[in-house]
Parts: structure tokens; C-alpha cells; sequence
């Protein structure tokens, strides 16, 4: 596995502590890497705006930030990519995270020990990568029309 992190502040004293927390691996920055230093680090570090959405693209299993505090972010960008999405337990009032975990494409967990056994288990089976995947896709395209249901009701 590699990792990529898009960390909400990409401030250097913030982008130096990940870095130390992940002393002993092989970490690159986006702005620094060439292809061949990307392709050999075992972490890289997005520490630039606006490439989230589809970074997720080149994503097996996706974590996404935010549920474990007041909010969570956008799991939407991840499973349209049809990548099963990961995210933590503060998600009672957010739509498409009651909605990835009811069709099988979102997979809550509360701790560490949570993580760690749902990766366990797609490493056992990794055909389950591409099912959940799959789910949290079609939960995406299914959801598509709002506007075209909107505008038949609005008149301009």
C-alpha cells in the first residue's frame, strides 16, 4: 500500500509535524516530487489546494477526514470514483454518509482498532475492495438529477 494525505492546513510547521510522524518511511511533498521519487516513496504529501477531488481517482480505499469531530468532509469526491470510503463516527446528520454505509460503499469506524481490521480484511479479500467500491459508485449515480428535478418544478 501507499499513502497519500491532503491535510486540511498546508502550512510548513504542519506539513513538518506529519513528517515526523512518519519519520522512517519514505515521504515525499507533491510540489518536490518527480515522477520517479512519487513512485518510490511509501507516503505522499499533498501540500497544495485543489487536487483532492480527483487525486481520489488513483485511490483503492479512501479515508476521509471529519468524523470525528462537528462535521465531516466531502465523501462524495471519493465514491464517485467507485473507491470504498472510510470515515469516522460522527455522521448521524449527513446524508451520504447514512447513505455509503446503508448500501455497503462507506464503512464507519470509531478507532484505530476499527481501521485496522476493516484493511485487514480487504487485504485478506481483495475482491471486497472492488465490491464496496462499486456500491459506494452507484450510491453517487444514483443520487444524480437534482437539478433536472428542481428546474421542472421552478418556472424561469
Amino acid at each position: 500500500w501507499k499513502m497519500m494525505i491532503d491535510p486540511h492546513v498546508i502550512g510548513e510547521d504542519h506539513l513538518q509535524q506529519i513528517e515526523r510522524q512518519l519519520q522512517g518511511r519514505k515521504v515525499v511533498r507533491y510540489s518536490q516530487a518527480t515522477e520517479a521519487m512519487a513512485a518510490d516513496a511509501e507516503v505522499l504529501i499533498i501540500d497544495c489546494f485543489g487536487l483532492l477531488s480527483s487525486i481520489y481517482h488513483y485511490a483503492d480505499v479512501t479515508y476521509v477526514g471529519g468524523g470525528f469531530g462537528v462535521g465531516i468532509h466531502n465523501l462524495l469526491e471519493a465514491a464517485v470514483w467507485d473507491v470504498p470510503v472510510f470515515f469516522g463516527p460522527n455522521n448521524e446528520r449527513f446524508q451520504e454518509a447514512q447513505g455509503l454505509k446503508a448500501c455497503g460503499g462507506g464503512i464507519e469506524i470509531s478507532h484505530a482498532d476499527d481501521f485496522t481490521e476493516a484493511m485487514d480484511k480487504l487485504c485478506d479479500q481483495p475482491s471486497l475492495i472492488a465490491q464496496y467500491g462499486e456500491k459506494a459508485g452507484a450510491y453517487v449515480k444514483q443520487m444524480t438529477g437534482a437539478t433536472q428535478k428542481i428546474l421542472s418544478v421552478v418556472k424561469l
